[in-house]
C-alpha cells in the first residue's frame, strides 16, 4: 500500500478530522483513533450504541464510515497517566490530527512545545472553524458557519438555507489530507516537521471559485440558476431526475432525441417558459426510463437517488467506491482509484482495541 509505514494519531471528534485520517488509512497508513472515555460514552449514548449488544452493536459500530481502517484506543489524555500514554504514541508517529481549541489542549498539558519535544518531526494538523489567525481567529462553528463566511449559504436560494449535507467539512478533510502529504514530502527532503492550520472557512471558499471568478470579471454575481438548456431538477413519474444538458451539443442532441427540434433555439432565452415546457416532458417517463434514455442517446440525465438508494447503487459497488464488509455494513472504498493498486476491503470501525 502506498502509505504503509505511516502512523497517524487521530484525536479529532467532528467530521473533517476523522474523514481526513480515514482518507490516509484508505491508502495504507496506520491510523490510531484516540478517544477520551467521556467523549466515547457520550457519542454512544447519542447514537443509541450503548443500548445494543452482540451482532447489532458490532454492525452499528462498523457503520461509522469515518472509523474505517483505524485502531481505536480509549485514553483520558486530560489525566497525567493519559498524557504520558498519548505522548509515548506521538513520539513514534508521523502525523497528529486534532480539532481541539489550543486552550483546551494547553490545559491538558499538550502544548505545541510539549508535542514538538516528544517528536520534532511530527506533522501536526489542527482543524478548526476559522483558523488561528485573522479577526475571527479561534471562533467556534461547524460546517454552516464556514459556508456562511465563504458566501456559499447565500447561493442556496432566494431564501438562504443550510444544506442537508456538510460540504465544507468534507472539503476541509480532503484539503487537510493533501496538505499532510505535502508536508510529509517536504519532511522527506529536509527532516523538518510542520504545523498545519486548517480552517474550514478557508476550505469552504473553494466551493465558490466559479462565482468569485465571474464576480471579478463582470462585477456581477451570476444568477442562482445557470440559465442554459435543461440545467435543473425535474419531477419524473416516480421521483426526480437531474439534467445538465447545458452544453450546446448535448442540448441539441436532447431536443432531437425527444422529438422536439423546435426547442434547440430556446437554449437561452425565456427561462420560465422553457422550464414549464421541460417539466411536462420530464413527467412523461420514470426515473429508470430517463436513465436508460440518457445512456441510449449519450445525454446528461441521472436519477435523483435517496441516500438509501445511493448506498445500493450498482455503479458505486462495481467501482469499489462503496464496499460491503462481512458484518453487512457498507463502507467507502478509496475515493480515487490507482489503477495498478489492488482493491482492498476497508477495515470497519470496532470497539476499543488494546494492543497486547
Amino acid at each position: 500500500m502506498p502509505l504503509s509505514g505511516l502512523t497517524v494519531i487521530d484525536l479529532s471528534r467532528f467530521l473533517p478530522g476523522p474523514q481526513c485520517a480515514a482518507l490516509l488509512g484508505d491508502y495504507g497508513a496506520e491510523v490510531i483513533r484516540i478517544e477520551t472515555p467521556r467523549h466515547a460514552a457520550s457519542r454512544d449514548r447519542a447514537q443509541g450504541i450503548d443500548r445494543l449488544d452482540g451482532t447489532a452493536k458490532i454492525r452499528a459500530i462498523a457503520a461509522d464510515m469515518t472509523g474505517r481502517n483505524k485502531t481505536r484506543r480509549l485514553i483520558d489524555f486530560f489525566s497525567e497517566p493519559g498524557q504520558a500514554e498519548l505522548l509515548a504514541l506521538i513520539a513514534n508517529a508521523d502525523v497528529l490530527i486534532h480539532d481541539y481549541r489550543a486552550a483546551t489542549l494547553d490545559g491538558a498539558g499538550l502544548t505545541e512545545t510539549t508535542l514538538r519535544a516528544a517528536n520534532p518531526a511530527l506533522i501536526l494538523a489542527a482543524i478548526s472553524s476559522t483558523g488561528t489567525t485573522g479577526p475571527r481567529a479561534d471562533a467556534p462553528g461547524h460546517d454552516p458557519v464556514a459556508q456562511a463566511l465563504a458566501g456559499t449559504v447565500a447561493r442556496t436560494g432566494e431564501e438562504p438555507h443550510v444544506l442537508g449535507f456538510p460540504p465544507a467539512d468534507l472539503l476541509t478533510a480532503a484539503h487537510t489530507a493533501f496538505a499532510i502529504m505535502t508536508a510529509l514530502r517536504r519532511r522527506d527532503a529536509t527532516g523538518q516537521g510542520a504545523t498545519l492550520d486548517a480552517a474550514m472557512s478557508d476550505s469552504a471558499l473553494a466551493l465558490n471559485l466559479s462565482v468569485f471568478s465571474r464576480l471579478q470579471r463582470s462585477g456581477e454575481e451570476p444568477p442562482l440558476d445557470f440559465p442554459m438548456g435543461d440545467n435543473a431538477v425535474f419531477a419524473a413519474k416516480d421521483g426526480h431526475v437531474v439534467a445538465t444538458n447545458m452544453e450546446r451539443p448535448y442540448w441539441d442532441r436532447f431536443c432531437t432525441a425527444i422529438g422536439r427540434p423546435d426547442l434547440t433555439n430556446r437554449f437561452i432565452g425565456d427561462r420560465p417558459a422553457l422550464l414549464t415546457d421541460l417539466a411536462a416532458i420530464y413527467r412523461q417517463k420514470t426515473r429508470a426510463e430517463w436513465d436508460a434514455f440518457a445512456r441510449e442517446h449519450d445525454l446528461q440525465i441521472a436519477p435523483v437517488l435517496t441516500p438509501a438508494e445511493a448506498l445500493e447503487e450498482p455503479h458505486h459497488h462495481a467501482r469499489g467506491a462503496l464496499v460491503r464488509d462481512p458484518s453487512g455494513a457498507i463502507l467507502p472504498g478509496r475515493p480515487v482509484r490507482i489503477t495498478d493498486l489492488p482493491a482492498a476491503l476497508p477495515r470497519p470501525a470496532k470497539a476499543e482495541e488494546v494492543p497486547t
